[in-house]
């Protein structure tokens, strides 16, 4: 039998006193980081308030009218510097360290790092907070595109219906990039994301726009909108200014409201074919005017963009040089992306001449290439050194570049991007083993997911994962990928998803990205059957076999039949998808 010691009545409530504050210290350390959900209404009663300053009132208004839209809840937005005394017993304050400083305060008492240097300004934390008496969400970003991201988190991921109540999940989230540069691919007469319909643009020699002028406006807003919210922050748009689709002042209003949302507009510039700075009317800057009233400096060759701008000569140069300056002055763009059109030739005396004093043995098309574009880069970073300057290969690149890098990687400015097609590399698993590509800055980009490529239904969730790791395995930067498709599609949806998930997380397995992803959107439960789904028709020799068709649609409403309420309407718009190509 053991031994017992009494001790006085004291000693022993001075250790229960002891023991009962460790306690409390030790769940007051835990719950500050993950009390149960936090209540945003209780039936018809709002307990929650949104606080956010002035700069991040765009992102604030996008969650406020989400809670009204989806669970009929008027939420208000008050000023950080403006709190005063509140019945709300919720907050969601939103922002960065800089632009609201509650979200400042509420970060560092509580030790959560929001600091630009430790996030980055594509970074952001979604926690959920016990501060005093009151819940907080605390949505924050490194810089504003951050600011967006955690908003898309919040609304996509942890926004839900309890019976009566609207709460949001319990969430301990920190988000940080690794690929720099995720960027969808565009022309604007292809666009599908909400404007009247029109032509798929594919054959037609002149691109023309088919659309009513107001469409496109009406598909990069909500384009931008969806990228502003889910990762995404470089669109590429082929076709930025054309009369008919509101010209110059149209195309200001659009790269104005993609940068208040942290999205880089990147204007597609033919330097010799694609029109130039200013794709259609007469302009200075319209490559098609210029060549008509400067016939000496038009290209020479049977190439079909030799009725461009000559590359080698001087007063085309300068041209260029000059039209970058305009473009930059004139629209708050983020950068721009360079094509030479189609791997372009010139055969007049003077390029012949530019190239023979090339050391290389390289294609005469990247030497023309870095004959005009390596002065035009340079001009841009002069006039604007952030700006994301990228310039099309149109090729993958191969094992004998890390042997004898192509002289145009010289030629053309090392914090330029260098953009290789990486689509055939992909596809025939030819990627060159412990090969990096030769440029500083590289990106890929893959010809997936669109009309123009007959694949518009496809899921590329896989083929995503797989080039993500590719590309981080070589030491590339980002990836780009068609963007012409809604996200209205549930196909598009997910494959714009598996773009910003594997940008920021390379190495992650699929099972992960199903959990992680996949879970909070069709049913933690279910995503076996959304896998098969994608499995059936994820072929468009698969799709066309109508047996599997049909089992994929059986699969899809079986699935919506026991989905909880947060996943059902992406299984019945799923569902809708499959039924639509049957």
């Amino acid at each position: 039998m053991c031994n017992r010691r009494s001790y006085p009545k004291q000693v022993i409530f001075a250790v229960l006193v002891i023991d009962i504050c460790s306690f409390a210290v030790r769940c007051s350390t835990t719950a500050r980081y993950c009390p149960g959900p936090v209540t945003i209404a209780r039936g018809n009663t709002v307990l929650c308030r949104i606080v956010a300053g002035p700069e991040d009132r765009i992102a604030a208004t996008s969650l406020q009218n989400h809670l009204h839209k989806k669970f009929n809840v008027a939420v208000d937005i008050f000023d950080p510097c403006d709190l005063g005394h509140s019945r709300h017993v919720s907050e969601i304050v939103l922002g960065t360290s800089d632009t609201n400083a509650y979200a400042a305060r509420i970060a560092a008492k509580h030790e959560i790092d929001i600091d630009l240097t430790e996030l980055t300004a594509d970074g952001y934390v979604l926690h959920t907070l016990r501060d005093g008496g009151r819940d907080i969400v605390l949505a924050a970003g490194g810089g504003k595109p951050g600011a967006f991201y955690t908003i898309g988190e919040l609304k996509n991921y942890y926004l839900r219906r309890n019976s009566d109540n609207v709460v949001v999940l319990p969430a301990k989230v920190k988000e940080v990039p690794k690929f720099k540069y995720r960027w969808l691919w565009t022309w604007d007469n292809r666009m599908d994301w909400g404007g009247e319909p029109g032509g798929r643009g594919v054959g037609d020699a002149n691109r023309r726009y088919r659309k009513e002028a107001g469409s496109f406006l009406a598909d990069y807003k909500a384009c931008i909108d969806f990228m502003s919210e889910n990762g995404l922050n470089g669109l590429v748009i082929w076709g930025f200014i054309r009369d008919s689709h509101g010209g110059i002042a149209a195309s200001q209003q659009l790269a104005r409201y993609a940068e208040q949302r942290g999205v880089r507009v990147l204007p597609g510039v033919g330097t010799s074919g694609y029109g130039g700075y200013v794709y259609e009317g007469e302009h200075l800057y319209n490559a098609h005017s210029w060549v008509k009233d400067h016939p000496e400096l038009k290209a020479v060759g049977t190439h079909r963009h030799a009725d461009g701008p000559c590359p080698s000569k001087a007063a085309n140069q300068q041209w260029l040089a000059d039209g970058a300056q305009w473009l930059f002055e004139n629209f708050e763009i983020g950068g721009i992306n360079l094509e030479m059109g189609d791997k372009l030739v010139c055969e007049c005396d003077d390029c012949k001449k530019a190239r023979q004093a090339i050391d290389s043995n390289e294609p005469d098309f990247y030497k023309d290439m870095a004959i005009c574009q390596g002065p035009l880069i340079r001009a841009i970073k002069a006039l604007a050194p952030d700006a994301w300057v990228s310039y099309a290969t149109y090729t993958g690149f191969t094992t004998e570049m890390a042997t004898e890098s192509p002289k145009f990687v010289d030629m053309i400015a090392s914090d330029a991007i260098c953009q290789w097609t990486l689509t055939k590399m992909t596809r025939k698993n030819s990627w060159p083993p412990d090969t990096r590509p030769p440029a500083a800055h590289n990106i890929g980009y893959v010809h997936w997911a669109s009309k123009s490529s007959n694949d518009e239904n496809e899921f590329f969730l896989e083929r995503i994962r797989v080039a993500a790791g590719l590309l981080e395995k070589c030491g590339m930067e980002g990836l780009v990928i068609y963007g012409e498709l809604s996200d209205a599609r549930p196909n598009m949806k997910l494959n714009y998803l598996a773009l910003r998930e594997y940008s920021f997380h390379p190495h992650l397995s699929r099972d992960e990205f199903t959990k992680k992803r996949l879970a909070g959107l069709y049913g933690d439960k279910l995503t076996e059957e959304l896998w098969q789904v994608i499995k059936l028709i994820g072929l468009s020799n698969a799709r066309q076999a109508d047996a599997k068709s049909k089992q994929a649609v059986a699969i899809a409403k079986s699935a919506v039949a026991c989905a909880p309420d947060y996943a059902r309407e992406n299984w019945q718009h799923l569902i809708e998808h499959l039924e639509s190509f049957r």
